[in-house]
């Protein structure tokens, strides 16, 4: 499958979720350099249990079809802790907050956005790992024609059975 196609259907499958601006505006937070990268970073270190490590949520909007599976994988795992960070940069900036730190508080205070956001990312957190793969799968440069029907059908299968 050529990389357009795969990025057709990478781009076709997460239409359906509003996880997709919840990571956008998460990402945007740390385009203006402020500090809020390390002050986040180390939110992360004094929140996460012992052991884990704090790094920055991985950018959903470049070119690859997998930088935003990768940014939803992050954030099925880490979503909850933040509004505590959220709140804390909302006062911090006061009158100068950005557009997209505003809409975050807004986002984390709407309880029906966040049950509907805590279903699409426990849903993407276990689904999205077998398409990631079959997505990889069909990316590779030398074709394997003879196990690509095979994966095809397996593929659709598995889209079909998760559709329902």
């Amino acid at each position: 499958m050529p990389q357009p196609i795969v990025n057709l259907v990478a781009s076709d499958f997460k239409k359906a979720f509003k996880v997709t601006e919840f990571v956008k505006c998460f990402c945007n937070l740390f385009y203006v350099p402020s500090g809020r990268k390390s002050h986040f970073v180390k939110f992360l270190q004094e929140t996460l249990n012992p052991g884990e490590s704090a790094t920055m949520p991985p950018n959903p909007t470049t070119k690859s079809w997998s930088a935003w599976f990768d940014s939803v994988l992050y954030h099925a795992d880490h979503f909850l802790l933040f509004a505590d960070f959220i709140q804390e940069e909302v006062d911090h900036c006061r009158a100068s907050a950005s557009d997209s730190l505003l809409r975050l508080q807004e986002i984390f205070q709407d309880k029906s956005f966040m049950k509907r956001l805590e279903v699409q990312l426990a849903f993407l957190k276990v689904k999205a790992p077998t398409l990631m793969a079959y997505l990889s799968y069909f990316q590779e440069q030398v074709p394997h024609v003879t196990q690509a029907h095979g994966k095809m059908e397996s593929l659709l299968h598995y889209l079909d059975v998760n559709s329902k």
